[in-house]
């Protein structure tokens, strides 16, 4: 049941927009930014996230598998949480990296539109999650 509302979003999406004009942004959870010892919100937050991990997963999955032809931005590695985001707490609610990141690659995307998904968006694409990926292991270590 569900996968067939997934296929028939896909099919809604596709028959309003080519896909060369959609982005598919992957989501997930971020990671804690502390350990259960400091705050006990942590642990709640850990199994919280196992569970929606797995079914955004699925999801993504699914919609990219079924809609060929549109843009993907990937998840970078190792996003945490902002505890602190003006938003709230919450799992969706990540450290500015990401969105430093986020916003690059829609912005690479969106500077060629008419273009469909092809090898060198992707190496582009791939390079700034690698760039966002080597911020943010930089920024654990200090």
């Amino acid at each position: 049941m569900c996968l067939d509302f997934l296929y028939s979003f896909c099919q809604a999406l596709l028959g309003i927009c080519p896909p060369e004009r959609l982005i598919l942004v992957e989501i997930k959870a971020g990671l804690p930014y502390t350990t259960v010892d400091r705050d006990p919100l942590v642990k709640a937050e850990i199994e919280t996230a196992k569970l929606f991990n797995e079914r955004m997963s699925f999801a993504y999955e699914v919609v990219k598998d079924n809609m060929p032809g549109i843009h993907v931005v990937e998840f970078p590695q190792n996003v945490k949480i902002d505890p602190d985001h003006k938003w709230g707490r919450n799992l969706l609610h990540y450290t500015m990296e990401y969105y430093d990141y986020a916003l690059d690659a829609v912005n690479a995307i969106t500077d060629n539109s008419c273009c469909r998904y092809n090898d060198a968006e992707k190496k582009l694409l791939a390079e700034l999650k690698t760039g966002c990926e080597n911020i943010i292991s930089g920024s654990m270590k200090e």
